[in-house]
């Protein structure tokens, strides 16, 4: 990540998630072993926004960040038993609104 050009990969490879199929499976954890993979590009600089919440942390607040308004794209896939899901390539991938950023809280709060 590079906040300063507005610039951040995410890549994940291989995750090993849980695929339940249904509402009913998923409330008793009956789910079948799955993986996904995925890259997410964030980039340029649209604008630049500072957020301070100084109320207090049992409100919700206490933390202050530094976030780039900007677009990203992204590809995925997904397997589950012999099936496979794949999402188009991340080069014909748009978004119209994203950001990335950074947050201060805890003892790290101004």
């Amino acid at each position: 990540m590079n906040l300063g050009k507005g610039v951040a990969v995410m890549e994940v490879e291989d995750l090993l998630v849980l695929e339940y199929g249904d509402f009913g499976n998923a409330l008793f954890g009956t789910g079948i072993p799955a993986t996904v993979s995925f890259t997410v590009e964030w980039r340029g600089v649209n604008q630049r926004v500072n957020i301070k919440n100084t109320d207090s942390p049992a409100d919700g607040g206490g933390w202050a960040g530094e976030v780039i308004r900007n677009v990203a794209r992204m590809e995925w896939s997904g397997r589950v038993g012999n099936v496979s899901y794949e999402s188009d390539p991340l080069a014909t991938s748009s978004s119209s609104f994203a950001e990335i950023g950074k947050e201060r809280n805890g003892v790290f709060f101004p």
